[in-house]
């Protein structure tokens, strides 16, 4: 597949012909590895990040993740032979993406995952696909396909059945979520608007220069100053947590659920549009309930089958050629 540069206008931001976000070509086996590899990073990564949560404080983790993160995918981009030579006017695109994709979005999800259990964090996420649909629609004036937005309908329904009770309990009280999870599951949107308005600003710069590593090299480095800058604000003492738990659970986040799970996304994004590759924020929830299951000791219930019954129907919809 050829990659293709946007037109350049003064009215509005076009998208490259690679990104149409309905658009209803082949799903081809390799975009389904792409798919499945955003999928399981992105689902076992909720869990992982509850175990970061302690000692150290949110944006001091941020700032070694991305920092490790931008090193490696340097590396990446090397391998590859991408260089990371950009005209001074894209990097306004590469800040974007990476002070939203990454800054803004990435910080709200660690503070807002304080005040709510993992699997409710990522059902919030899974709205990322329905938000990429009217972003499309409000910068590159897409029309939004009938059966994309459908699909994606029954699959924000299906894992908001799934965690029904989990919203019920946030909203009466129950289980220490009283007053602090209303403000956590605002923080949360804000994070996932701000994950789809990254992707946006990513989408522009693949399309100025197709290369996903030299890409996340700069945009991985522009959040981790954004991390700095507040982890300085926070004022707290510089720790670290050197148990076995922290380590580990660090160590997955930062190679297979960043580094990995974000060159894969950004490729998936240009292949088979943001729209389709979004979903992939509906499906993760699957996989983090499996994770909530055997760790935290969720209980399935009737309505929880259904919603996972309406979940993988709204793929199959939306995924379909």
């Amino acid at each position: 597949m050829s990659e293709t540069s946007l037109p350049r206008t003064t009215a509005t931001i076009q998208r490259p012909a690679e990104a149409n976000i309905g658009r209803a070509g082949r799903f081809g086996l390799f975009d389904l590895f792409l798919f499945l590899t955003v999928v399981v990073g992105w689902s076992t990564a909720w869990y992982a990040l509850k175990l970061q949560l302690g000692v150290m404080s949110p944006m001091q983790s941020l700032v070694l993740r991305f920092g490790i993160s931008a090193a490696l995918m340097w590396g990446i981009a090397k391998w590859n032979g991408e260089s990371l030579r950009y005209a001074p006017r894209d990097h306004l695109y590469l800040f974007l993406t990476g002070a939203l994709l990454y800054g803004v979005s990435f910080g709200g999800f660690y503070l807002g995952q304080e005040g709510l259990p993992s699997g409710l964090v990522s059902v919030i996420f899974s709205l990322a696909s329905l938000m990429n649909l009217f972003l499309a629609r409000a910068f590159f004036g897409e029309r939004i396909a009938p059966s994309i937005l459908l699909g994606g309908i029954v699959g924000v329904a299906g894992v908001a059945a799934l965690f029904s009770p989990v919203f019920a309990a946030a909203f009466s009280g129950q289980g220490g979520l009283a007053r602090g999870a209303v403000a956590s599951i605002v923080i949360d949107l804000g994070a996932t608007l701000a994950f789809c308005l990254g992707n946006i600003a990513a989408l522009k710069a693949m399309s100025l220069r197709p290369a996903a590593a030299a890409l996340n090299v700069w945009a991985m480095g522009y959040g981790t100053l954004c991390f700095i800058v507040a982890a300085i604000a926070e004022g707290q003492p510089v720790t670290f947590d050197g148990s076995a738990t922290f380590i580990g659970s660090f160590l997955w986040l930062t190679i297979v659920s960043t580094v990995v799970v974000y060159w894969s996304y950004t490729r998936l994004s240009v292949r088979i549009g943001a729209a389709r590759a979004g979903y992939a924020a509906v499906t993760n929830p699957l996989i983090a309930l499996l994770v909530s299951t055997a760790l935290e000791g969720y209980e399935w219930t009737a309505i929880g089958i259904l919603g996972l019954v309406l979940v993988v129907v709204g793929n199959v919809i939306v995924l379909r050629r």
